[in-house]
C-alpha cells in the first residue's frame, strides 16, 4: 500500500530544471534512502525481540497487529527506498517522495510511542523500565542517525516520541508527571536542535558540493568547447608515464582510438633521437615546461606537436598539445629561403658559413674549396641592363653545378663571386681538373636576348690536407689564391701557396706605407712622348705615376694604384698627379699637350672639377693643351652622374679622350653619350696587327669612326717600325710606344721636343735608350 504512485517517476515526461532548493533537496533524499534499510532492519530486530516477551504477558492480538503495523511501514521504507529515481529532475516526483518519507517516519513514530504506552503500563520492576529505556534511546538514536539527513521526517518522528513520552507521564504515574515531561521535553528538544544544526551544517557541505559540482562542469564544458573549436588537445599521464583519460580530439589527432591510446607510453608516440631524449628529461624532472616540439612517430606524412606540460600534487602531469606541423615546416622553408640565394638558388653566404664551419672542423683530410669571380661582369650587368646581369648569372650557377656535381656545395657569396666546397675526398689533381673545365665551360658563349655574350672567370684555389684548419684561414687562403689568378691576366686558376702570405703581407705594407709616401714626396711622374704621324714631331706627353719606395725602390703603378683605389688613396693621389702634371706642363712649349689617366674612383670626386680649374688658374696654362684620359670602366657605375662631369670639365677647356677603345661592351654607346676629343687605340690590337687580319679590320673601322666624329686617334704599344709605318698609312693621328721613347723623367723630357721628324725622334731618345738599358727596372712598364 502507497499513498503516492511512487514505484516509477510518473513525472518524467514534465521535468523542468531544478533550482538550488530542489537540488539540496533531491541530495537530503538520496542520502536518507541510502540509511532506510539498515534502519529498517534494526528496528523489526528490535520489535521481534520485543513482541514475543510481551505477546506471552498480555494482549497477544494488540503485539501482533503491532507487528504486523511495523513491519508493513518498514517494509513501504525499504520499497521506496529501491523505487526512488536518484537521478529525476523532476520536481513534483522528489517533493511527493519527501512527502511520502515524513508521512513513513510520522506513522513509524506513532507505532513506537504507542509501543511505548503500553510497555509502560505493565512495567512493574526495575529491570523492565531498565530495558523500556534503552529500548527507547536505541529507537530514538537510530532514528535520528536514519532521518538527519531529512529534517522535516527526522521532526516529525521525533515530535510522536515527545507526544508519547508526555502521555505516558500523566496517565500513568502523576507524581512523576512533571519530572517526566520536563524531561521528555528537554531532551526531545535538544535532539531536535542536533537535527536541526546537523541539517544546517548538512544543507552548508551540499552547497559547497554542488557549486564545486557546477565549477566542475562548467569546467568541462569549457573544455570541451575549447578542444571542439582549437587546434589544442589535453593530455595526461600517471606516475608511471601511460596516457589516462583520452580525449576525443587527441585521439584523432593521434588517428588512433582513444581505448587504444589509454595506458600506452606517451613517449611511445614520438620519433627517437634528440629531441625524444630530451622530452624524456623533462618528464623525468616533475618541472613544468611549454612548447616543446617533438616529431610523431607513425604517421603518413611529417607530423609535428608542441606539448607544454605542468606536474600534479599526485605525481601524475597534465598539460596541452598542439599540432604545428604547418608552422615548422614553414619555418624551415623560411630557414631555407633565408640560407639560399634568390637569383640563382644556389646557397647563400649564410649557408656557405654553415658548411664551412663543419666541414673545416670534419674528419676529412682532403678537402677544397674554389672562389670563382667573373671577369668584366660588371660591364655586362651597367651595360646591358640588370635583367641581362641577372640572366647571366643564373646560367653561370647552372654551369659551375653542373661540373662541381651533386656532392660539392655551390654558393653564390654576392654579385658575381661564387664558391665551391668539396665535401668528399678528392686528390689535387681532380680538384685542378675541376678548375679547369669551369674556366673553359664559363667562357663557352651566353645567349642573352638573342645576344652572344663572353665572360671568364679567375679561380682561386685553397686546398687543405689537414683534419681541421680554421674556416677564416681557409677563406683567406683562397681569397689570396683568387688574387694571384687576377693579377695573372685573369681567366685562369691558381693555386695557394705560402708565398701568396708573403705578397699580402707586403701588400698590406704598402697599403701603409702609401699613406705617408704621399706626404713625403715619394710618388713622381714620368712622361711618355706622343707622336704626330703628319708632321713626326712630339705632340704631347702623357704622364705616369711611379712610386720610388724608400726600401723596395721604383714601383710601377700595377702594384699600387689598385691597393691606393681600395684603400680610398687614390682621390689624392690623383689630385697631386692632376697638379703636378700642370705645374710641369707650363716649362713645355705652348703646343705640347700633357694627358693625365683618371681612375674610375677618381672621376666619381666631388673635387675633381675644382682641382682642375685650381690647377690650371695656378700654373696659367691653357686648358686645351690639358687632356684627361677615362677607360670605360671609369663610366660603368652612375653612367648619368659622371657624363655630367665630364660636360662640367669640357666646359673648362679641358680635352678628353677614352681610352683602352674596343676592349669593352660599349664603347660606341658612350661615343653617342659623350662627344671625346681623342680615340686612343688600345695596344692588344696594335701589338698583332701584323699577323692579324681581324685587329687590323677593327683599326681601320676605329680610325675611319673617329675621322667621321673629327676625333684624334692615339695608337698604344708601338714598339717595330713595320706597326709605325701601317698605323701612318691607316691615318692614324698620333703614336706612342717603346718604338719612340720609353717614359722619361720630366728633366729628360725637357730634351725630347719638339724633334723634326720620325729618324730624329729615334736619334735623340737613343742615349735614353741606352741609358734605360743599363738600369732596366726603370722600363718594366708603361
Amino acid at each position: 500500500m502507497t499513498f503516492f504512485p511512487l514505484g516509477q517517476n510518473v513525472s518524467q515526461n514534465r521535468t523542468s530544471r531544478l533550482d538550488l532548493d530542489d537540488q539540496l533537496l533531491i541530495r537530503q533524499m538520496s542520502d536518507f534512502i541510502s540509511n532506510v534499510r539498515s534502519a529498517a532492519f534494526g528496528t523489526i530486530c528490535s520489535a521481534l525481540i520485543l513482541v514475543p516477551t510481551m505477546a506471552r504477558r498480555e494482549h497477544a492480538t494488540f503485539w501482533l497487529f503491532w507487528l504486523f503495523t511495523l513491519l508493513l511501514l518498514d517494509g513501504l521504507r525499504i520499497k521506496q527506498s529501491y523505487d526512488f529515481d536518484r537521478n529525476s529532475t523532476d520536481k513534483a516526483y522528489i517533493r511527493k517522495n519527501v512527502i511520502y518519507a515524513t508521512v513513513l517516519a510520522q506513522g513509524c513514530g506513532l507505532n513506537w510511542a504507542i509501543a511505548f504506552t503500553v510497555l509502560w503500563q505493565y512495567a512493574n520492576a526495575g529491570g523492565e523500565y531498565l530495558i523500556l529505556c534503552v529500548l527507547a534511546a536505541g529507537i530514538m538514536s537510530t532514528a535520528l542517525m536514519q532521518y538527519r539527513h531529512l529534517k522535516s521526517a527526522a521532526n516529525s518522528l521525533m515530535l510522536a516520541c515527545i507526544c508519547a513520552g508526555t502521555g505516558i507521564a500523566f496517565l500513568y504515574e502523576v507524581h512523576l508527571a512533571v519530572p517526566i515531561v520536563l524531561l521528555t521535553w528537554l531532551h526531545g528538544i535538544i535532539v531536535l536542535y542536533g537535527v536541526s544544526d546537523h541539517s544546517r551544517f548538512y544543507r552548508e557541505r551540499l552547497l559547497e558540493e554542488i557549486e564545486l559540482e557546477r565549477s566542475e562542469q562548467t569546467v568541462r564544458l569549457l573544455l570541451h568547447e575549447y578542444e571542439a573549436a582549437a587546434s589544442d588537445w589535453l593530455w595526461e599521464i600517471d606516475a608511471s608515464g601511460r596516457l589516462v583519460d583520452i580525449t576525443q580530439r587527441f585521439s584523432d589527432a593521434a588517428r588512433r582510438p582513444a581505448a587504444a591510446l589509454e595506458g600506452t607510453q606517451m613517449m611511445s608516440l614520438f620519433v627517437p633521437g634528440a629531441d625524444h631524449e630530451m622530452l624524456q628529461l623533462k618528464l623525468r624532472s616533475g618541472g613544468s615546461f611549454r612548447d616543446f616540439c617533438i616529431q610523431v612517430a607513425g604517421m603518413d606524412k611529417e607530423t609535428w606537436w608542441s606539448i607544454s606540460g605542468k606536474p600534479l600534487d599526485n605525481g601524475t602531469m597534465r598539460g596541452v598539445m598542439s599540432d604545428v606541423t604547418a608552422q615548422i615546416l614553414a619555418d624551415r622553408q623560411l630557414s631555407q629561403m633565408a640560407k639560399c640565394d634568390t637569383l640563382t638558388e644556389l646557397a647563400n653566404r649564410l649557408r656557405f658559413n654553415e658548411v664551412l664551419v663543419q666541414l673545416a672542423h670534419g674528419n676529412a683530410r682532403r678537402k677544397a674549396m674554389l672562389f670563382i669571380d667573373l671577369d668584366k661582369f660588371k660591364i655586362v650587368n651597367d651595360t646591358l641592363g640588370h635583367e641581362a646581369g641577372d640572366s647571366l648569372l643564373r646560367t653561370i650557377a647552372r654551369r659551375i653545378v653542373l661540373e662541381a656535381g651533386q656532392t660539392a656545395l655551390v654558393a653564390r657569396l654576392g654579385g658575381d663571386e661564387f664558391a665551391i666546397l668539396t665535401r668528399d675526398e678528392q686528390s689535387l689533381e681532380e680538384i685542378h681538373a675541376l678548375a679547369d673545365r669551369l674556366i673553359m665551360r664559363l667562357s663557352d658563349p651566353i645567349d642573352i636576348g638573342g645576344r652572344a655574350l663572353h665572360v671568364s672567370a679567375s679561380i682561386g684555389v685553397a686546398y687543405c690536407r689537414s683534419a681541421t684548419i680554421e674556416p677564416e684561414e681557409w677563406m683567406r687562403r683562397a681569397d689570396l689564391a683568387l688574387y694571384a689568378a687576377k693579377d695573372s691576366g685573369r681567366n685562369c686558376y691558381r693555386d695557394y701557396n705560402a708565398q701568396l702570405h708573403e705578397l699580402d703581407r707586403k701588400r698590406q705594407e704598402l697599403e701603409l706605407d702609401m699613406r705617408t709616401a704621399l706626404q713625403d714626396g715619394q710618388f713622381v711622374l714620368m712622361f711618355q712622348p706622343q707622336v704626330d704621324f703628319t708632321t713626326g714631331e712630339t705632340s704631347g706627353m702623357e704622364a705616369l705615376v711611379r712610386w720610388n719606395h724608400p726600401e723596395y725602390g721604383l714601383i710601377m703603378p700595377g702594384e699600387f694604384i689598385n691597393i691606393a683605389e681600395e684603400s680610398g688613396l687614390i682621390v689624392s693621389l690623383g689630385e697631386w698627379i692632376v697638379r703636378d702634371a700642370i705645374r710641369q706642363a707650363a716649362s713645355w712649349p705652348d703646343n705640347i699637350t700633357v694627358a693625365i689617366n683618371l681612375s674610375p674612383v677618381q672621376i666619381r670626386s666631388e673635387r675633381l672639377v675644382a682641382v682642375l680649374a685650381q690647377a690650371l688658374a695656378t700654373t696659367g696654362v691653357a686648358p686645351q693643351r690639358v687632356e684627361l684620359e677615362i677607360t670605360e670602366t671609369a663610366l660603368l657605375h652612375d653612367t648619368n652622374e659622371n657624363i655630367e662631369i665630364l660636360h662640367n670639365i669640357r666646359a673648362l677647356g679641358v680635352r678628353i679622350a677614352l681610352d683602352d677603345f674596343g676592349t669593352g661592351y660599349s664603347s660606341l654607346n658612350y661615343l653617342r653619350k659623350f662627344p671625346f676629343d681623342t680615340i686612343k687605340i688600345d695596344r692588344c690590337f696594335v701589338e698583332d696587327l701584323l699577323e692579324r687580319p681581324d685587329c687590323q679590320a677593327i683599326i681601320r673601322a676605329t680610325i675611319g669612326l673617329a675621322e667621321e666624329l673629327e676625333m684624334k686617334t692615339v695608337a698604344e704599344g708601338i714598339e717595330h717600325r713595320e706597326q709605325f709605318e701601317w698605323l701612318q698609312a691607316s691615318g692614324c693621328t698620333a703614336a706612342q710606344g717603346f718604338y719612340f721613347s720609353p717614359p722619361i723623367t720630366p728633366s729628360a723630357s725637357q730634351g725630347a721636343m719638339p724633334p723634326s721628324s720620325g729618324a730624329v725622334i729615334k736619334h735623340d731618345f737613343a742615349s735614353i735608350l741606352d741609358a734605360d738599358k743599363a738600369n732596366p727596372g726603370r722600363l718594366t712598364g708603361s
